[in-house]
């Protein structure tokens, strides 16, 4: 147990219980378990206690502390426990020192809180609990809270462990109380409220230098008076943008751009002027192209398409308010100028009359798609032709029905020549077909007839 071979122990306790005496496998065998079960509790309490203590958090630095104060004077690994102690003071002596290195007084008065009554810590733990009780009081930044601060850190004898630092950290709050002055007279310029009041407390804030404690507040202060500053300086640009806006017209809104784009995109009212910027540019670029598009949909109407595409097209490849639009009207207009198109190649390839041309013309109009202008049109010549085609085959029928159903299955569906077709086909098809011959009637005859002898009555 002492070599911690905590295996062998327990099985030389299970001998030590068989052997032949009753002093020592009852009584000595009893008081050796009771010692091997506190053993390997107050073991057990150790690794755990050193395990919270690798995480370096508070809280598993204060649990580890209860769980090796836990362990009695009297247990065997009450040494052990203490070094365990020790080491972990030592860790929270340095990050106690760290946090109050960084400032930090709340920080560090929680650790040093954590630190055992143990007569090896005692100065130093009351150094830094001292210290960081003036580090929070300073950090409220007030002349009379400085002086506090000084007070309190004065506490620190010169022959204190931490005496050195305490001397670091009064001079630096002694100077200090002037930056606070600084602050403070900053402070009531701002309270008054004005542009120029704000410029010259932004100037009285920045005399602080970033060795001071007080440099951090002053930099805040010095960002809060820099956004009212550019508020106040912004606010009327942005007033004066939006009421020449209201107009309407184009002059205006550019005016009302213009204005507006003088605020700076990091002021604290950019990103209202980037908006308002942003809608007066699509109103304005709505009114510079509508008569574009208006110029567009009259040649539209009078279905010139080729004229409307050209006029709308660099609109519909801009990334202006009104190019969606455009660009939708475009593919309408090319659809309507491809279908007008087709349209007239259709008719001169009919023209011919020749069931070539027919069926060519009735191919291409069949491309041409519902909705567009000229569709009506298509559909009386696709009848038309169809019902030309039909009457040619019939004709071609006479002599050859082979060559005139290969003429009629290229007539479209839906024509009002594709019902006549497909009768015609069905007929041609119905008289091609070989007809059956007709039944031969056959002879009645007498098989093995009987002889006269056998029958003399019957006479053949």
């Amino acid at each position: 147990m002492e070599q911690k071979r905590w295996g062998e122990a327990q099985i030389f306790l299970e001998r030590l219980r068989g052997v032949d005496n009753p002093y020592w496998s009852n009584e000595k065998h009893g008081e050796l378990n009771l010692r091997f079960k506190a053993l390997i509790r107050d073991n057990g309490k150790i690794r755990r206690a050193q395990k919270l203590a690798k995480g370096r958090s508070q809280s598993g630095y204060e649990k580890a502390l209860e769980l090796l104060a836990s362990i009695e004077l009297n247990s065997p690994l009450y040494n052990e426990a203490q070094e365990a102690q020790v080491e972990i003071a030592d860790q929270l002596l340095a990050k106690a020192r760290q946090e109050l290195a960084g400032g930090n007084g709340t920080g560090a008065l929680a650790i040093a809180n954590l630190l055992p009554d143990n007569s090896s810590y005692t100065a130093e733990r009351f150094d830094l609990q001292t210290l960081a009780r003036a580090l929070a009081t300073a950090d409220r930044g007030t002349p009379a809270d400085l002086e506090l601060a000084i007070a309190e850190a004065s506490r620190v004898t010169s022959d204190r462990p931490l005496y050195d630092r305490a001397q670091r950290m009064i001079a630096r709050w002694q100077r200090d109380t002037e930056f606070v002055g600084y602050l403070d007279r900053a402070k009531r310029i701002a309270a008054r409220g004005t542009a120029a009041d704000y410029t010259d407390a932004i100037a009285q804030a920045r005399r602080v230098p970033e060795s001071s404690g007080q440099y951090s507040e002053a930099q805040r202060l010095v960002g809060t008076w820099s956004e009212e500053w550019q508020r106040q300086r912004d606010q009327p640009r942005l007033d004066r943008a939006r009421e020449t806006a209201q107009g309407g017209s184009v002059n205006q809104l550019q005016s009302a751009i213009a204005v507006a784009s003088k605020i700076p995109k990091n002021s604290p009212l950019g990103s209202e002027a980037t908006a308002d910027i942003r809608q007066w540019r699509s109103q304005l670029e709505r009114r510079q192209d509508q008569p574009i598009l208006n110029r567009a949909q009259t040649y539209a109407s009078g279905q010139n398409w080729s004229q409307a595409v050209q006029v709308a097209q660099s609109l519909a490849n801009s990334d202006r308010a009104l190019s969606d639009r455009a660009q939708r009207l475009v593919s309408q207009w090319q659809r309507e100028q491809s279908a007008q198109k087709n349209w007239q190649v259709a008719q001169q390839t009919a023209a011919s009359n020749t069931i070539d041309g027919l069926t060519r013309a009735l191919a291409i109009a069949q491309r041409i798609g519902n909705g567009t202008a000229v569709y009506s049109q298509v559909r009386q010549g696709m009848d038309r032709w169809s019902r030309q085609v039909v009457t040619q085959a019939r004709q071609q029928g006479a002599f050859d029905s082979a060559t005139a159903i290969g003429w009629l299955q290229k007539i479209p569906q839906g024509t009002s020549g594709y019902a006549l077709a497909q009768q015609q086909i069905r007929q041609w098809r119905s008289q091609s077909q070989p007809k059956p011959a007709p039944a031969v009637p056959q002879p009645f005859i007498i098989e093995n007839p009987p002889s006269s002898d056998a029958n003399p009555e019957v006479s053949l």
